[in-house]
């Protein structure tokens, strides 16, 4: 009997019976133990996947700001040309210093003469050619006679390295307007400007030899005599109406004041643009990042058949 029962589980139907349930078991115990595995490419936060999670938040806030930065710029375009459309006016005999932010850019008409000390601003360069800015006293007409009258400081314009340090040595005094002499009454046409502070990298101010490297308004109105000589921390830019050639003006040692319109540069549409490109950019390459360290089904070689 036990032979007979070794010579049945020989026939090829009881080895095909016999291999099909090794199959079957054998696709069972994968289905439940294989049947999903993790990527190796699973997301982990290194330094680099860090700074990519960084940078979009980064480059997207810089971008609306240049955009804010952008609509105040427009804003500023739009009171500077509002400002320059208008007659020049004469300014009172005693300025309210307070208002003055409130009408920056305009232009103003002055009467009166210049008077000392220069004081020289510098380094400058105007057209390639280095200098210094010039700045004197403006003692102004009156057209009350019974009030004393005001002084303001007029920033005349650029002079060349040669006549500043030659002012500033007393080999030289300042030239007047051209067609004018020294000490006339003359009348000039500036534009009112609050100058820019100190900068961070900017050397202090010596009032004793004549150097300044700032627009410090207060020390300079201090430094042409102050209240004493009624003497108002105002600077107005002297404005080159270009009827002359300013290399000829230089070279007899005329200041060049500043052109009769501004020019403000924005950029800030390209800076915002360029910031949120990257924030873009950045965000989809994070999101490729954490696609791709999803979990995935498993490709098991014995259920390709199936």
């Amino acid at each position: 009997m036990q032979s007979i029962a070794r010579t049945g589980l020989r026939t090829p139907a009881a080895r095909q019976a016999r291999q099909s349930a090794t199959r079957h078991s054998s696709i069972r115990q994968a289905s439940s133990t294989t049947q999903y595995t993790t990527s190796s490419r699973n997301f982990k936060l290194t330094p680099t996947t860090a700074v990519l999670c960084f940078v979009p938040v980064l480059t997207g806030v810089l971008g609306l700001w240049q955009l804010q930065r952008l609509k105040w710029k427009l804003n500023l375009i739009e009171e500077v040309d509002t400002a320059m459309a208008k007659d020049p006016m004469i300014l009172p005999n005693e300025i309210n210093t307070n208002a003055l932010p409130d009408f920056q850019f305009r232009r103003v008409l002055l009467k009166g003469r210049f008077l000392d000390p220069p004081i020289l601003i510098g380094p400058r360069v105007y057209e390639g050619t280095p200098g210094a800015n010039l700045i004197q006293p403006f003692q102004r007409t009156s057209d009350d006679p019974t009030s004393h009258p005001t002084t303001v400081l007029v920033n005349r314009g650029f002079i060349t390295s040669t006549r500043a340090a030659a002012i500033r040595q007393g080999r030289e005094t300042p030239k007047p307007p051209l067609g004018h002499r020294e000490g006339d009454e003359i009348v000039i046409e500036g534009m009112l400007k609050i100058p820019e502070g100190k900068g961070t990298f900017t050397p202090d101010n010596k009032a004793e030899s004549n150097e300044w490297y700032w627009s410090d308004v207060e020390a300079m109105a201090q430094q042409a005599g102050g209240e004493n000589k009624h003497v108002q921390a105002v600077v107005v830019d002297e404005i080159f109406d270009g009827k002359q050639i300013p290399g000829m003006l230089m070279a007899q040692g005329i200041p060049v004041g500043r052109p009769p319109v501004v020019e403000l540069r924005n950029m800030h549409a390209t800076y915002a643009a360029t910031w949120l490109s990257l924030s873009a950019f950045t965000s989809f390459m994070l999101a490729r990042l954490i696609m791709k360290g999803r979990p995935s089904q498993a490709k098991n070689p014995r259920l390709r058949g199936l």
